[in-house]
């Protein structure tokens, strides 16, 4: 039964107890809160409209027995799994602006293969085969499954594992079966909801909430933090999750590399001149110029799994204001569209702790 449905139940007057705080196109699962995040950048917002515009190349199809003949060329590998028609095929093809490189179909389990299109040389989109109520037999199911545990287990490449929820249906077991899967061969795993278009702004809240709890119990150090929730249809929060996987490609982590040099010849120079106009007792001194120095660059948070994952301001919605600067400048509001994304999270702790409290149950 959808939230909407237990507030009608429950009058009218329960209705604005409801906040639907995690309907946001981005969020970070370990500190709901944070509207910022470390890959809306306007250089890598550029670099993932390269990637996703790049020239595609798509290898011969891939099953159990040629598993080793899996294309190791260099780049950098996101793969995309999901339940049966959780519309895996859909999102492959907005992220590359509407070429349908993946063919969608109304029958669940089509993708019976692993499909490897490559981006340009700046990385390589796989498409796994889907599980749950696909209209095959068990041995071919089995098939599949096999096929999904060799190539987490012996990609070279590989960098993410993108989890696709249905955010209209919520999290499965299976889900939570395949996380613990890719926890197990210590691939970074990441989870995208999609459908969201089909949502409302309360339900796509709960579902998130569901989402956020289960993902605490797992290893940080191998989850990417930032939970997407998109529309293919309607192109809600693909700019987003663009930049987010752009991350991964060669240009993106050539861009990680320049600014943690940046940052760090930045806290060089302000160390030295600080200790220079303070003399050998400024040492105080120093580490508060070198950081107000470094304040442009992005600095480590917390529970960010395997890399630095930077603290730079606010982050618009697909149909939002652009980006302000970090250090000055208007936050910009996250904007509503047709009641599926919500505004501030304010309390968002609570409700993860009671989707948590609903899980143990």
């Amino acid at each position: 039964i959808s939230p909407r449905a237990r507030a009608g139940r429950a009058g009218p007057a329960s209705l604005p107890a409801m906040r639907p705080n995690l309907a946001r196109p981005w969020i970070n699962a370990y500190c709901v809160k944070d509207l910022s995040a470390p890959f809306w950048t306007h250089p890598n917002r550029e670099q993932s409209s390269r990637v996703f515009r790049s020239p595609i190349a798509a290898h011969p199809v891939i099953v159990y027995d040629t598993i080793h003949r899996l294309p190791e060329m260099g780049l950098p590998q996101i793969c995309m799994v999901g339940h049966s028609n959780v519309g895996k095929s859909s999102l492959i093809n907005a992220l590359v602006y509407g070429k349908e490189i993946a063919r969608p179909s109304k029958d669940p389990g089509r993708t019976r293969h692993l499909f490897v299109f490559d981006l340009g040389r700046e990385m390589s989109l796989v498409d796994l085969p889907g599980y749950g109520f696909a209209n095959v037999g068990v041995e071919m199911r089995r098939n599949w499954e096999m096929l999904v545990k060799a190539y987490l287990r012996e990609s070279k490449s590989l960098r993410r594992v993108v989890c696709i929820v249905d955010a209209k249906r919520g999290l499965t077991e299976q889900d939570t079966k395949l996380w613990e899967r890719v926890q197990k061969t210590g691939r970074m795993l990441m989870v995208v909801m999609t459908k969201v278009d089909l949502c409302h702004a309360v339900d796509l809240h709960e579902n998130v909430a569901e989402v956020i709890a289960a993902l605490q119990p797992l290893d940080k150090e191998l989850v990417w933090p930032y939970i997407h929730a998109v529309s293919a249809e309607h192109d809600l929060g693909m700019r987003e999750l663009r930049a987010s996987l752009a991350v991964e490609s060669i240009g993106g982590m050539a861009l990680e590399r320049a600014r943690a040099a940046a940052a760090a010849r930045a806290a060089r120079a302000g160390i030295a001149a600080a200790a220079a106009d303070a003399g050998v007792g400024g040492a105080g001194s120093a580490g508060g110029a070198g950081t107000a120095v470094a304040e442009p660059v992005a600095e480590p948070t917390e529970g960010s799994g395997r890399r630095s994952h930077a603290r730079r301001g606010p982050g618009p919605s697909e149909a939002g204001p652009s980006l302000g600067r970090p250090g000055g400048g208007k936050a910009p509001a996250w904007r509503d569209w047709r009641g599926v994304f919500s505004v501030a999270p304010r309390d968002a702790p609570e409700v993860v702790a009671d989707a948590a409290a609903s899980r143990k149950k």
